[in-house]
């Protein structure tokens, strides 16, 4: 009987801890200057720079709680930046999936969001908005062909 107890115990610590993994490869970025727009109540982005061939690698790891971290590395220079989840939520679109996360960036804890959106198509694309309202600054992160037009205002 005390088996069996332990090792229900086991199984509920175990799911109560469990956690999603995920990694995934951009090929592009674009980084753009955020600027509020009082008439307009909204932001406006101007480019600072055009999208550019730049691999980077995101990991995630979520709890069942909306929680986690996820880690941003240049794959040219090894530097890594760290983002701690607040919130997360996902929204299910007609032709793509989007995953909001509301996230602490780095040793100053700056306020930011990630979204990151996924197509629904034999390709997959995925694009990443990074928003970080107090630094003015939007990064764009892709998956498409550097040749093609900038996606990033379509979405």
């Amino acid at each position: 009987m005390k088996k069996i107890i332990l090792a229900t115990l086991l199984i509920l610590a175990t799911t109560a801890f469990s956690q999603v993994s995920g990694r995934f490869i951009t090929k592009v970025v674009k980084t753009e200057s955020m600027h509020w727009s009082v008439g307009q109540d909204t932001w406006i982005y101007i480019p600072t720079s055009n999208r550019h061939q730049s691999y980077n690698m995101f990991e995630t790891e979520l709890s069942q709680y909306g929680t986690g971290t996820v880690v941003l590395t240049d794959l040219e220079d090894n530097s890594r930046f760290l983002f701690v989840i607040t919130s997360s939520e996902v929204v299910n679109g007609e032709d793509h999936d989007l995953f909001k996360l509301e996230a602490l960036q780095g040793d100053q804890k700056e306020p930011c969001s990630i979204y990151i959106s996924k197509e629904r198509s034999e390709n997959g694309h995925r694009l990443v908005s990074i928003f970080m309202p107090k630094s003015e600054i939007r990064i764009t992160f892709d998956d498409w062909p550097l040749d093609i037009e900038d996606n990033s205002t379509t979405r």
